[in-house]
């Protein structure tokens, strides 16, 4: 949309989907989606600034809360995983998963 709030654009048609986030150079978005899969239906996705594109970056474990690193190469994000909460960071395109804490 336009700065004043003008000539919106829907950019997601599946599911609940929450906590949008722009890479830092502003060319995709990162945002929580509930749909079938993911732990508890909630995973974090990705997808270009005209909605194209669109691809789950967390698979089936599920995540919550994405921020992109500051070189939007990777996207950290919460995911509970045998009951308990860990960060994890990914590619945006979804490779290259790596745990950054461990759960208690």
């Amino acid at each position: 949309m336009k700065p004043d709030g003008s000539d919106r654009v829907q950019l997601t048609f599946q599911g609940s989907n929450y906590d949008p986030v722009w890479s830092p150079d502003g060319r995709r978005m990162a945002f929580v989606s509930e749909r079938e899969g993911g732990r508890g239906g909630r995973n974090v996705f990705v997808m270009n600034a005209d909605g194209s594109g669109e691809h789950s970056v967390t698979g089936s474990a599920g995540g919550d809360g994405p921020t992109w690193l500051p070189d939007g190469r990777r996207i950290a994000y919460a995911s509970k995983r045998g009951g308990l909460w860990s960060l994890y960071s990914v590619n945006a395109d979804g490779t290259g998963e790596i745990q950054l804490t461990e759960g208690r």
